[in-house]
């Protein structure tokens, strides 16, 4: 299933561009600058995966070009145990010089 599609074989202003409805209002294709560019904007984690850019010329084989989108999404909080694997909330301790001390931080969500 192609995401956007643009039809330039008539030139000019009339070329078509037709983005899927996946990306409607999220995606443009700029032609100008080399290589040309997709952008995408507010991108979502739902968005992640491969995509394939395919060429056709009227008087030239057919290009194939693969992309792979990875979309890294913030963990939603950080959390900071101590050796009993309890939330420490706050300041940590107090602790005796010289004494160990285990402290392991963990991101709740996120990819």
């Amino acid at each position: 299933m192609s995401v956007y599609t643009v039809d330039a074989r008539e030139g000019g202003q009339n070329t078509l561009h037709v983005p899927s409805d996946k990306l409607r209002s999220r995606a443009s294709f700029d032609p100008s600058p080399w290589p040309p560019v997709l952008k995408m904007v507010s991108v979502k984690e739902g968005d992640a995966g491969v995509y394939y850019c395919r060429v056709d010329y009227r008087w030239d084989r057919t290009y194939m070009y693969t992309v792979v989108l990875k979309v890294i999404v913030p963990p939603q909080r950080l959390v900071i145990l101590n050796d009993h694997d309890e939330e420490i909330i706050g300041t940590a301790g107090p602790y005796l010089e010289g004494q160990s001390v285990k402290l392991t931080c963990e991101a709740i969500g996120g990819t």
